[in-house]
């Protein structure tokens, strides 16, 4: 069983200084799963996120490897999760993402409209991570 119950000292000490490159890190399933829907939730202003314990392991390695921190949720067998530091929180910002109705507007472009898009979309996005 994975010792959770820390201080926010003790895991920020946990967190390695490492170079965090989301394009080229190989993920498992799980732990891309977990990424996702953090991204998700930062996008939609949320700090912190409860997943359920049986992830632990996964957690742990995507804290060995700068990514996140995590500790006890408040809830009984959950994690809250959170970026590890402020490079991993824009990191993972930065991650690519177009809702599904920018999608279908976009598809029924030509394809140089479709481009000029979603490099306005994207500098756009960046434009708010960097208002943070």
């Amino acid at each position: 069983m994975l010792n959770t119950n820390r201080s926010s000292s003790e895991v920020s000490k946990a967190t390695p200084k490492v170079e965090l490159d989301l394009k080229n890190a190989k993920f498992t399933s799980k732990q891309e799963l977990i990424l996702e829907v953090l991204i998700a939730r930062l996008r939609l202003g949320e700090n912190v996120w409860t997943f359920s314990s049986k992830i632990g392991k996964q957690l742990k390695e995507l804290e060995l490897a700068g990514w996140v921190g995590y500790k006890n949720g408040i809830v009984e067998d959950t994690f809250l999760v959170w970026p590890a530091n402020e490079a991993a929180r824009k990191e993972l910002l930065a991650y690519p993402y177009n809702p599904p109705l920018l999608e279908d507007y976009i598809s029924k472009k030509s394809v140089a409209e479709r481009y000029m898009l979603r490099e306005d979309y994207e500098v756009q996005m960046l434009k708010d991570i960097d208002k943070d």
